[in-house]
């Protein structure tokens, strides 16, 4: 007779994410934090989704960004969502959620639901402003939280971390903050199949929270490495 699993009959979708969402960066600059990623969403290793937004303003001080399942991402908006709105309505219509408090919030949602073994499978990046210093936080699908003045996510731990080591600096501008981000991203482009060259970028800064629309980077593929078809010459 056979032995009945313990997983049997359970739902396990999240187990093995269909759309799914490549790296996401995010970095601390002189007047606040700024999160980068592409718009791409991806069926296994073709393109499913070409605008799918991969950031989300959380409160007036907090925005976020996702790598991995996007329904886990749309879950974890709208679970963070309904935490600020119970803060709220608590408070008489004033939020006293930091940053840190959603980052911590979401770490012990990702713990609970990997001891499930139905885990959110997305990292996930916390940018926003406390106590008047900048804020930047990331959550693994294992519920561990990490603060950084610096993060990478997906394929761009292997590509990017080396220029974000090498040239980031507590006391970069926004724009040079941008360029480095769009730097990353453009490497992304070169080397990940699942990344694409239409980027978003976030930016949060005392005033609150601006997301921009996505636009297109500018690549360069007349290189005489392209051109090769091998490595003979």
């Amino acid at each position: 007779k056979k032995k009945r699993t313990r997983m049997e009959g359970k739902n396990t979708h999240t187990t093995t994410p269909i759309v799914t969402g490549t790296s996401v960066l995010g970095l601390k600059f002189k007047d606040g934090v700024m999160l980068a990623c592409d718009t791409q969403a991806c069926y296994g290793r073709m393109t499913r989704y070409k605008n799918f937004s991969r950031i989300a303003k959380i409160s007036d001080n907090t925005a976020i960004a996702s790598s991995g399942d996007m329904s886990d991402f749309q879950q974890i908006v709208k679970s963070l969502t309904e935490k600020r709105i119970q803060d709220e309505t608590r408070e008489d219509l004033t939020s006293y959620l930091t940053p840190s408090d959603y980052c911590s919030y979401l770490s012990t949602l990702s713990y609970y639901w990997r001891m499930k073994v139905n885990p959110l499978l997305n990292s996930t990046l916390f940018a926003g402003f406390q106590e008047n210093k900048p804020f930047l936080g990331m959550v693994d699908p294992y519920g561990t939280k990490l603060e950084n003045n610096f993060f990478a996510t997906g394929m761009s731990m292997y590509f990017c971390n080396v220029l974000l080591t090498e040239k980031w600096r507590a006391d970069m501008t926004k724009q040079e903050a941008k360029e480095l981000l769009e730097s990353c991203l453009r490497v992304l482009f070169y080397r990940d199949c699942l990344a694409t060259d239409k980027i978003q970028i976030c930016t949060v800064t005392t005033e609150g929270v601006n997301i921009e629309e996505p636009y297109t980077i500018s690549s360069d593929w007349d290189l005489s490495f392209f051109k090769k078809w091998t490595t003979e010459h």
